[in-house]
């Protein structure tokens, strides 16, 4: 018997035995939890440090393109009526997120801005936040247990400004 023959016969089997109300995922998952763990293989440094690189890049990756991605120095010069070196002077003022790309130049995530201008708030949050652009980007997009499940910047976008900052004042003191 082959791998889909045997997926076949288990999509029947949970057809016929799923009591009423009950979800085929609920069945699976509990089929699955009812297994012991695997055994991790051993692999190599150079293996554990390939998947931490690739995890990386993945990471860097989600970041890079979460809630609208990212515009370029000239871009966000033209949307909120500054020159470029009124942008960077903003990025060197901690006033502005932004990243260097491999190519050398400065990116901007689109988030944090609104109608034409710097979101409310996220000027107030960087000046308790470390100047890594990824733990900025971390802050503002990872949703957080003690928010219900919401990020800080929900909190911007919704006009909570105090709120936000307050997390970020807590963020900052906790090793954020």
């Amino acid at each position: 018997m082959n791998l889909d023959a045997v997926v076949k016969e288990l999509h029947q089997i949970v057809r016929e035995k799923t009591p009423k109300g009950t979800s085929p995922q609920l069945i699976l998952e509990r089929l699955r939890a009812s297994f012991p763990p695997l055994n991790p293989r051993e692999i190599s440094n150079e293996e554990a440090k390939a998947i931490l690189l690739k995890r990386g890049a993945l990471s860097r990756r989600r970041l890079e393109t979460a809630d609208g991605g990212a515009v370029s120095a000239e871009e966000v010069a033209s949307l909120i009526g500054y020159s470029r070196q009124g942008v960077d002077h903003l990025r060197k003022t901690n006033r502005l997120v932004a990243w260097r790309h491999a190519n050398g130049k400065w990116h901007y995530p689109i988030w944090q801005f609104e109608d034409g201008r710097i979101r409310p708030g996220i000027g107030e949050c960087l000046e308790h936040l470390s100047e890594n652009p990824w733990g900025r980007m971390i802050f503002f997009l990872n949703p957080r247990e003690s928010l219900g499940g919401k990020r800080p910047l929900d909190l911007l976008v919704k006009g909570r400004i105090e709120d936000a900052v307050r997390v970020a004042r807590r963020h900052q003191t906790h090793g954020g």
